[in-house]
């Protein structure tokens, strides 16, 4: 396998990253993980290593990914001896029916945590509809910009920093937060009450929009934090996106 990595990582121009997946399956054989990791950065010393295997992370590595899960979730069996590192994250997801990829790729984002997108191309080599009108370009914008129905949740996902992308309110059952500048997204993925109690933000809120369509969210400062009347959920919307502006920094 050396032989083969030496060849793709000097025949081939920069690479950003090597995926490495199969570990899993004979979990005792000796990989000889420092030897491979240690070529491919003598090779390339700005290439990203990862790999799929299930534990934590070894030297040599540059981010930690956790399949069909979000970092320290350990809600699907994959992952049971992970715990998160202080490496970049990634979450490994497939773009079919066994997951609701449209609100777990909001989260993985909301968490700074990127994502790898099975979408492999149907028999006729052209992509699944489920990929996005972008995936023949890797472009997740296709899968993201459409858990609202209205294509528009990805201004609260898009151009946010990767590793900081996480918003001023934890992550709880009814959602999570991302931020940009002085706006505050609240994507509300799992909840059926009609008000939302959330936690007092870095600064007073001037005003509140749903994103898909502009129009005004009611809300009330209160002790503590802030309530919003969420809107009615639409049939075809996975991620109700709130879109909080905060007051000018002083």
């Amino acid at each position: 396998m050396d032989g083969q990595l030496r060849e793709l990582l000097t025949n081939y121009g920069e690479i950003g990253g090597v995926w490495f997946d199969g570990m899993w399956d004979k979990p005792d054989t000796d990989w000889h993980l420092a030897r491979t990791y240690a070529l491919l950065h003598q090779l390339q010393p700005q290439v990203l290593v990862g790999s799929n295997h299930h534990k934590n992370p070894f030297p040599g590595e540059d981010f930690q990914m956790f399949e069909k899960d979000l970092p320290g979730g350990h809600t699907t069996g994959f992952n049971p001896e992970q715990s998160v590192s202080a490496l970049p994250l990634e979450t490994a997801e497939t773009m079919n029916d066994s997951w609701d990829s449209g609100s777990r790729m909001t989260i993985t984002r909301a968490q700074a945590t990127s994502s790898a997108i099975w979408c492999g191309p149907q028999d006729e080599c052209e992509f699944s509809p489920e990929c996005g009108a972008d995936a023949e370009r890797r472009n997740p914008a296709g899968v993201c910009a459409a858990p609202d129905g209205s294509g528009k949740v990805d201004e609260a996902l898009r151009g946010i920093d990767l590793w900081n992308a996480g918003g001023p309110v934890a992550a709880g059952p009814w959602g999570v937060t991302t931020q940009r500048g002085s706006t505050v997204y609240v994507h509300v993925l799992d909840w059926n009450g009609t008000l939302l109690a959330l936690p007092n933000l870095p600064r007073p809120v001037r005003s509140a929009r749903l994103l898909r369509d502009g129009s005004s969210v009611e809300f009330s400062a209160v002790k503590g934090g802030l309530v919003l009347k969420v809107p009615e959920l639409r049939p075809d919307e996975v991620d109700r996106v709130v879109a909080l502006e905060l007051e000018a920094e002083k």
